[in-house]
Formats: structure tokens, C-alpha cells, sequence
């Protein structure tokens, strides 16, 4: 039995294939999956030097799970991580994006710092949930109701992690104003009177109780801004809607430094803070 050596990933074991007939210039030949469609046309030799890996440097087969070669010695040559999934066969895993976050009113650079851990996570259980899925759905049938649950999970998670870089981006650089007669602004005018009347009206929304977002989504079929309220990260997403603005209403996003009282402190001092312009360009990219 061989050993798994990836960091931070659960050890895992495979048997090692016969070697009768399966070699190839000295390389042992692992068995496939049904869905490893790899073939020959997508077989490289890798060299000794390799990312750093100690192998004999001959030709490799790749392992079922897409994120190593196997060497007839034994070693483990790692490349870049890849997973298999249903989703697509060389799926690339999520990583988490920096933000460039300055000083900000009310907001403490502490709470951010805790903040950023916790979209860090959601990237991490986003990456281990689909990984998790894709192992599990070799036998899908059998094991389907374990993939229903985590199938449901994967919605938190990746929302959360997608909610979460909306959020972020729009506390970027410094605060700049919505510019009179902008895209967005006359579009808000238009579907509600006036600018001031939205603007009262979403941040309202955003002190629903409870926990979730407050969101300004763009509908491209009706050609309509919609306000709406998300419950924890994904209950109330409107389908094939993009959204604009985005206002994280978890607890931990403001009770460190307003405490559950200062719910509306904090979201009058989130639009002090908000850079517009990022929520122009997410309004710019949803009518393309």
C-alpha cells in the first residue's frame, strides 16, 4: 500500500497495480477509473527535476485522481493540484483572492483580519466538498444520499465564498462616490423615482433579523435591478440574476465593533466606506 503524502490532504491508499504486462519503459501502468478518459494523447514524461519531485524520470501514467504521477518505485511525484469531479475532469481548485482593504470608518482592521479567515474557509470547504463529491459519485447510486446532503452544502459553501469576494472588492481602494448620471444611478432613478428613495429603502432591508445579505442584483432577461434579501449564504438567490451590490449581514461582520445593537451604525459606515465604483463595474460586466 502507498501512502498519500499531499499537505493538508486526508491520507488516502491505493493497491498497486501487477506489474505482468503494465509497464512502460520501466513505469508501472495503474488502473484507470471509468471515468479516467486520459489517453494516450494526454501522456507526458516528466522530468527528475519536476516541480521539485524525486522520481526515476522515466514516462508516468497518471493516477486515477488527477493529481499525481506514479513512478514504478514507489515515489509520488507531485504536480500541480488537480481533482477529479463531475463536474469536469481537470478541475482546477478554488483559491482565495487578496484584497487590498485600507483603514476604514467604524470597521476595525481586526475584524477584517478575523473576516478574511473565515472566506478563507469557505474556499477550503468549497475545494473539500467537491472533492468529496467526486470521490463518492464512482458509486453514485449507492452512495447517493450522502452526495444529496453534500450536494446542498456545496451551495453554502460556494456562495459564501463567492458572496464574501463581492463583498471585499466593494471596501477596496478608498470610499468614491456613485457619479451623478452614471449607468447605475440613472437606471436606480429610473425604476424607483429617485436615488435616495432605494438607498432608504435597501438599507432597511439590510437590517432584516436574522442572518444573510442584502443584495442589489441585475435581472438581464427584464432588464431590471432587483433588492433582495439572501438568508445565510444561498436561500433567496434570484436565478440567473447578477449581483451588483453586495452587504454581508452575518454577526460577524460587525457585532465586534458596533456589538448587536449597532446593526444600522454599521451599515451607514459600510456605504461610507464603499468604493462605487466597483459596484459600477460589477453593474458594467452584468449587461454585457
Amino acid at each position: 500500500m502507498v501512502h498519500s503524502t499531499n499537505p493538508g490532504h486526508r491520507p488516502s491508499t491505493f493497491r498497486m497495480a501487477k506489474t505482468s504486462s503494465a509497464r512502460i519503459q520501466g513505469i508501472q501502468k495503474l488502473p484507470q477509473s471509468p471515468r479516467s478518459l486520459a489517453d494516450n494523447a494526454t501522456r507526458k514524461k516528466v522530468s527528475t527535476k519536476e516541480n521539485g519531485a524525486t522520481h526515476c524520470g522515466a514516462a508516468f501514467c497518471i493516477y486515477p485522481d488527477s493529481r499525481f504521477w506514479r513512478c514504478a518505485k514507489g515515489t509520488m511525484a507531485k504536480l500541480t493540484p488537480k481533482f477529479t469531479t463531475g463536474y469536469n475532469y481537470f478541475m482546477t481548485p478554488f483559491k482565495e483572492k487578496i484584497f487590498a482593504i485600507p483603514p476604514l470608518k467604524g470597521i476595525s482592521a481586526k475584524t477584517i483580519e478575523e473576516h478574511l479567515k473565515l472566506y478563507s474557509g469557505y474556499v477550503n470547504h468549497t475545494n473539500l466538498v467537491i472533492k468529496k463529491i467526486s470521490e463518492l459519485s464512482e458509486n453514485a447510486e449507492e452512495n447517493m444520499g450522502i452526495l444529496s446532503g453534500l450536494n446542498r452544502r456545496l451551495q453554502f459553501e460556494f456562495n459564501g465564498m463567492r458572496n464574501h469576494e463581492y463583498y471585499f472588492a466593494h471596501l477596496e481602494g478608498e470610499p468614491i462616490q456613485l457619479v451623478e448620471g452614471s449607468p447605475l444611478k440613472s437606471e436606480i432613478e429610473k425604476e424607483w423615482g429617485s436615488f435616495d428613495k432605494w438607498l432608504i429603502y435597501f438599507k432597511s432591508l439590510a437590517t432584516t433579523r436574522g442572518i444573510g445579505w442584502a443584495m442589489l442584483s441585475y435581472d438581464k432577461q427584464t432588464g431590471s435591478l432587483l433588492t433582495h434579501w439572501v438568508d445565510e449564504q444561498h436561500l433567496g438567490q434570484l436565478s440567473s440574476t447578477k449581483p451588483i451590490l453586495v452587504l454581508d449581514m452575518w454577526e460577524h461582520s460587525f457585532v465586534a465593533d458596533y456589538f448587536p445593537s449597532g446593526k444600522k451604525q454599521y451599515v451607514e459606515d459600510f456605504f461610507a466606506n464603499l468604493n462605487w465604483q466597483t459596484v459600477e463595474t460589477n453593474y458594467a460586466n452584468a449587461l454585457l
